[in-house]
């Protein structure tokens, strides 16, 4: 079979590095290009190659992969960000992967005896700086007042920072007795606290509102004097 004109220009000359083209067929490929009959005339073969080896093929292939992986890409990202973000507890990986500054979750609960009575309010203040992976600190307190606590006294307790750069689990955060501190309480009979945080992912949201409990103690030496609230936040918003 005879090969390609050395040096010959086709329609679509700058396609290869060594384009030419054969009675107007573009060759794609070296000059040396081996041509097969078709259809009465000369067609360019598998280019870029002779036909003993399919090494070095120019085809459309090589044009059209780029496309379809950039697609997937984008689909399986677009995927991922809808899919993985299921409703409940964040984990603290989704939550390190905010990239906000400072938030707060506020809330008012009723505070209710272990039968449901309700004896109090409180207000619920959380802050959170993602970008500082800190959570706690700041403004973050529960706050109020309850008839087991002396008579319809207040409290106030501040929830202190707790950083979470290595946290694994569930986004939640524990704040003991010990670590919390009554700030107008009578003094002779001051409260005490326990308070967990979990922060919630909802609609497609991460880390959307905050769900809270508390537990307070009103006197240690009547055990009666134990209330209760939990409730969960409107939508974090920014500081």
């Amino acid at each position: 079979m005879p090969a390609a004109t050395a040096g010959a220009t086709g329609m679509l000359g700058g396609f290869g590095p060594d384009a030419g083209a054969y009675g107007g067929v573009p060759v794609f490929g070296p000059t040396t290009a081996t041509m097969v009959p078709n259809m009465g005339g000369w067609f360019s073969g598998p280019t870029y190659m002779d036909l003993t080896s399919l090494a070095g093929i120019y085809s459309t292939g090589a044009f059209i992969a780029p496309l379809i992986n950039t697609t997937t890409t984008a689909g399986q990202a677009a995927a991922n960000q809808s899919g993985t973000i299921a409703d409940g507890i964040a984990s603290f990986d989704q939550v390190r992967s905010l990239q906000l500054g400072p938030s707060r979750y506020v809330h008012t609960a009723p505070l209710h005896t272990a039968a449901g009575a309700t004896v109090g309010t409180y207000d619920f203040v959380f802050d959170i700086n993602f970008a500082n992976k800190q959570a706690g600190g700041g403004g973050s307190k529960i706050s109020g007042h309850s008839t087991m606590i002396d008579g319809d006294n207040a409290f106030d307790f501040a929830l202190p920072q707790k950083p979470y750069e290595g946290a694994v689990g569930g986004a939640q955060f524990h704040f003991a007795a010990g670590e919390l501190t009554d700030s107008i309480g009578d003094s002779s009979h001051q409260a005490s606290a326990v308070v967990d945080v979990s922060l919630r992912n909802a609609g497609g949201t991460i880390a959307a509102f905050a769900h809270h409990e508390v537990t307070i103690t009103g006197d240690p030496d009547i055990a009666s004097n134990v209330v209760f609230g939990n409730g969960d936040t409107g939508t974090r918003t920014a500081q």
